[in-house]
């Protein structure tokens, strides 16, 4: 479960551990119709969630980043590479950014909106079974793992993964630097009482 899959570099890069399945959650039009869809259509375990993950659902605009816009699909691909060796790099198109509601920044370009989806509902709704469906968790949306992360918590779902790796974004903001730390503290502190055989937690880059 790919939350923030970018271009699917890192799905690239992983999936030699032989997954099932893939669930990989991005909302960015250009990646998803570039690199992410593209991808889906070649390898069939592969699904796209094509919607901004949050802890609840509701309808959110996103400033998408103009940067490259000029550029085809092609060029793009060409430009900007995905490959599991740039997976720590941020040389994809517009470094995949989108700016939610900063109306003076001057890279910001069209206005979209898009439905936010639960991810503890949705993840209520894949039926993962602990002990039984090895899941490996991936978390990268910068910062919105404060509002993600909590409500998953809340709901109880925090032992059913059997790995969780999450990049932290506390660099953002002041707002930013609390809830993440206070999330992080709180996810780690969760998983300790899972007890033998409770996830195991990683930072991701």
């Amino acid at each position: 479960v790919d939350l923030g899959a970018n271009c699917g570099n890192s799905w690239i890069a992983k999936k030699h551990l032989g997954f099932d399945a893939g669930y990989l959650w991005e909302f960015n039009p250009t990646l998803i119709r570039v690199y992410l869809e593209p991808l889906a259509l070649k390898e069939p375990k592969v699904t796209l969630i094509k919607h901004p993950v949050w802890g609840k659902t509701e309808n959110m605009t996103f400033f998408i980043d103009k940067r490259d816009s000029e550029l085809s699909d092609e060029q793009l691909r060409q430009r900007y590479p995905c490959t599991s060796m740039r997976i720590n790099t941020r040389t994809t198109p517009a470094d995949s950014s989108t700016f939610l509601a900063k109306q003076t920044y001057q890279r910001k370009g069209k206005a979209i909106e898009l439905e936010a989806k639960s991810f503890p509902e949705w993840w209520s709704q894949q039926g993962f079974v602990k002990g039984k469906d090895k899941v490996t968790l991936k978390v990268d949306i910068e910062a919105a793992e404060c509002s993600v992360l909590n409500a998953w918590m809340d709901a109880g779902h925090h032992c059913s993964p059997e790995k969780i790796l999450v990049e932290w974004h506390d660099r953002f903001s002041g707002e930013t630097y609390f809830c993440v730390r206070e999330t992080r503290d709180r996810l780690i502190g969760l998983l300790q009482k899972c007890g033998p055989g409770g996830p195991e937690y990683h930072k991701w880059r």
